[in-house]
């Protein structure tokens, strides 16, 4: 996307520039998603699967006309040497008002597909909105951490770097 169309898309809106990038030494699979406010942008996607050395970048962006903005959360999932599964769960706030915070954890328990009602993500979106612009998860030799800086020179966007990592994954 270009920076005009950019710019003017985010005057009322938030936009929020997401890249995964995958060092488990295995291929991650998407596993669910859970927007909070706003959506995956049209021309985006989230990779069904992403493979160890590779990153992705994908857009979310806000309903025009709602302070929320884009908050979102994404989950994957790897095999582990040992054959358990263990989840990732990357997740963004960024809104019209207010400060832009992202959140990340790990653990071997599933994030519901079917209802976008279950109280897990109340709760996440609660966690969601007290972490800060940067957040790191471990459990059990997994590893993710997150980044999260505003662009400079489109108003209401956001960058978000997110890396996974373990050092057991199979291939």
């Amino acid at each position: 996307m270009n920076t005009v169309a950019e710019a003017q898309h985010a005057e009322n809106n938030a936009i929020t520039f997401v890249k995964i990038e995958n060092k488990t030494g295995a291929t991650i699979t998407y596993f669910t998603s859970h927007d909070f406010s706003g959506r995956l942008a049209p021309h985006s996607r989230y990779p069904p699967n992403l493979e160890n050395g590779r990153d992705h970048l994908f857009e979310h962006m806000g309903t025009p006309g709602d302070n929320a903005g884009s908050s979102a959360a994404v989950v994957y999932s790897v095999t582990n040497n040992d054959g358990t599964v263990s989840y990732w769960m990357l997740s963004w706030s960024n809104p019209i008002v207010g400060n832009y915070k992202v959140l990340t954890k790990i653990g071997g328990q599933a994030y519901p597909k079917s209802s976008p009602n279950d109280p897990i993500w109340h709760k996440l979106d609660e966690e969601l909105s007290n972490s800060g612009t940067t957040n790191t998860s471990e459990w059990k030799g997994c590893v993710s951490y997150m980044t999260s800086i505003r662009s400079n020179n489109v108003p209401n966007r956001v960058d978000v770097d997110a890396t996974v990592a373990r050092a057991t994954a199979r291939a």
